[in-house]
C-alpha cells in the first residue's frame, strides 16, 4: 500500500470563470502563453504544442475580450 502512494502525485487543474460562463484562463491557455515567452513567436509555440496557429491564435485572443479587472470569486470579504 505504501509503494501505491508513493507513486501518486497530486495535481490541480483550475480554470478561471466570468460570471456568464465564459472561460477567462485555463491550464492549456498558460502552457500556450508560457510557450509563446519561450520560444518568441505564436507560430513556433503553436508548432511545438501540436496545436494549429489558428487554434493558439484564437485562444489568446479571447483573453483580450476579458473586462479589465474581472476577478475570481466574491469581491466582499469574509472572515476576520
Amino acid at each position: 500500500m505504501a509503494s501505491i502512494l508513493v507513486s501518486l502525485r497530486p495535481r490541480v487543474h483550475v480554470t478561471l470563470e466570468l460570471a456568464d460562463g465564459q472561460v477567462a484562463l485555463d491550464e492549456s491557455t498558460v502552457q500556450r502563453l508560457r510557450a509563446v515567452t519561450d520560444l518568441g513567436s505564436l507560430v513556433a509555440a503553436a508548432r511545438a504544442l501540436g496545436v494549429p496557429h489558428r487554434t493558439a491564435w484564437k485562444r489568446i485572443r479571447q483573453l483580450e475580450g476579458v473586462p479589465r479587472g474581472a476577478h475570481a470569486g466574491d469581491p466582499q470579504r469574509r472572515g476576520c
